[in-house]
């Protein structure tokens, strides 16, 4: 058992995660990061973006547009938009860059989109206030709350 999330991953082979004495998710480190089920695990493992979303079928409706969902879905939920889901394009949805958050291996660039920020990965060398245009890339995940 560990509360360390760097240790929890380099260490196993399958985790259990657990909210307030219950286990919300179990599964190997990659499923876990890359798939999670609920709000409270994509926390956790920092997988992505959370925006507020209503379900319609195959989409999401979301402040950023109509997404395609991975799964159907039903209600008021969030979707977990990954880092890696949001690219610069030349045509897209109008963005600026309002700084660079380091991390261990790689950066993310905090993104605002009218009043939503937002983190991206990007190759691309941004700097704080340029403009930008973002394409998020479908299909995204539906989460419960």
């Amino acid at each position: 058992a560990s509360h360390q999330l760097e240790e929890s991953l380099e260490f196993s082979d399958r985790l259990l995660v657990m909210n307030s004495g219950e286990v919300v998710q179990g599964g190997s480190p990659e499923d876990i990061f890359s798939k999670p089920e609920t709000v409270f695990v994509a926390q956790f493992f920092k997988s992505g973006n959370l925006i507020d979303a209503e379900d319609e079928g195959e989409t999401a409706k979301t402040l950023l547009g109509d997404l395609t969902l991975e799964d159907q879905a039903t209600g008021t939920g969030t979707v977990l938009v990954g880092y890696d889901r949001l690219k610069v394009v030349e045509n897209g949805i109008d963005a600026v860059v309002e700084g660079i958050s380091f991390r261990e291996r790689d950066s993310l660039y905090r993104v605002k989109i009218d009043d939503i920020i937002i983190y991206i990965e990007s190759d691309m060398k941004l700097s704080g206030g340029e403009k930008i245009k973002l394409e998020i890339v479908d299909p995204v995940r539906f989460l419960t709350r």
